[in-house]
């Protein structure tokens, strides 16, 4: 039975894992919820069958219930980039992989996030790692992971968005550095700050061989940058 935010008035101290888990799902994402904790319903059953043939039966029924998801998500990318000529089939087929090996190997119960956000995720970072092996160009694209130092640069994110959300900003994110809108100058600047998360504009500069000032204009302008993309996350 799915909770309401009512019912979860006690302090969380007293909650269960289980509940506890149901109650940051209703906040960050209460829209979702009923679809999400479906399919948390369907894994738990496959995840708790011990006989092979229904384990399997089990298996199947929820990644039908991913199908849409996926083929939804390899076709609106295959799009994305188009003059690549990345085929929706070949991403299909990749997250199909990803959707497998989530659910059979790497996917638990006592992870924070639930099976079709932690999907979600899966899909994004498999999404850019087909588009690296795709798209020439003479900057490395930054790892997905690393993503997160942009927000040093730009705070259009609210903490509080649910994950589908920033899985597709993160995406556009790495668009952006894909199409080159970024120079070789602020990218070293950003990996850096990857790096080395807690460094001073100085520090930064002595690294580079450049003017604390010039850092600081050059994490303004990567900040213009993504607000001329801002409309995407509306």
């Amino acid at each position: 039975m799915l909770l309401t935010l009512e019912d979860l008035t006690v302090e969380q101290e007293q909650l269960s894992f289980t509940e506890h888990k149901q109650l940051k799902l209703l906040e960050r994402n209460p829209q979702k919820a009923e679809y999400i904790l479906r399919i948390e319903k369907l894994w738990e059953e496959f995840a708790m069958e011990f006989n092979q043939e229904a384990r399997e039966q089990r298996l199947d029924r929820l990644l039908e219930e991913l199908c849409f998801t996926i083929q939804k998500k390899a076709k609106a990318l295959a799009k994305k980039w188009i003059n690549k000529k990345i085929s929706a089939e070949d991403l299909e087929h990749e997250f199909w992989i990803t959707a497998w090996t989530l659910c059979i190997e790497k996917y638990n119960h006592y992870q924070d996030f639930y099976l079709y956000e932690t999907l979600l995720l899966a899909l994004e970072r498999k999404s850019i790692d087909v588009i690296r092996k795709y798209t020439k160009t003479k900057k490395q694209a930054i790892n997905a992971d690393s993503l997160p130092l942009l927000s040093k640069a730009n705070n259009l994110y609210p903490s509080d968005e649910d994950i589908e959300k920033q899985a597709t900003d993160r995406m556009l994110v790495q668009q952006i550095l894909c199409d080159e809108l970024v120079s070789v100058q602020e990218q070293k600047i950003l990996e850096i700050i990857y790096e080395n998360p807690n460094l001073s504009y100085r520090k930064i500069s002595d690294i580079l061989g450049i003017h604390m000032e010039q850092v600081r204009r050059t994490l303004g302008r990567i900040k213009r940058k993504l607000k001329r993309y801002e409309y995407c996350f509306n």
